[in-house]
């Protein structure tokens, strides 16, 4: 599995710092799904119940400048996983979010991709590209969503 390796295990300790920035940040619980096991979705968020379902995402060596000129402010998530969480979240009575972490820059974005009906609330197209297959690399012809961060929420996450 791709969370074993390198590169996987930078990610997930990434996507770590972030859960714990969000549960200080919110007071709210960011419960993780198994990381040995393909989940469809990373996390729930949880107060007396859950509230939300979570697709979080850690990108490198990408500025919010660059990400801003160089990738139009779009977010790139293949569509089978978004499609999952919209399913899921619609399937809980709860939103989904996206998080996305921009590393380097410790830049946290935060969207609303549906809401608990289940209706896509996120700007976003789909378009049918060659990707990076995962974080360790290889190739992939599928949909993808390209998300528009515009309207994200920015927060600036203490890396110390």
């Amino acid at each position: 599995m791709d969370i074993l390796t390198p590169k996987g295990q930078k990610s997930l300790s990434d996507e770590r710092d972030v859960k714990r920035w969000f549960e200080s940040t919110f007071n709210l619980k960011y419960v993780e799904t198994p990381k040995h096991r393909a989940a469809f979705v990373d996390a729930v968020i949880i107060k007396d119940e859950v509230v939300a379902v979570v697709e979080t995402k850690c990108r490198y060596n990408t500025s919010l400048d660059d990400f801003k000129t160089k990738f139009s402010n779009e977010w790139l998530v293949t569509w089978e996983k978004l499609n999952s969480g919209i399913r899921i979240s619609k399937d809980l009575a709860v939103p989904f979010y996206g998080i996305l972490y921009l590393v380097e820059s410790g830049i946290v974005m935060t969207i609303v991709v549906s809401d608990s009906l289940g209706n896509v609330v996120a700007p976003l197209r789909l378009e049918t590209t060659v990707t990076q297959a995962t974080i360790n690399g290889g190739s992939a012809n599928r949909t993808n969503a390209f998300i528009n961060m515009k309207t994200a929420k920015s927060y600036s996450i203490d890396q110390s």
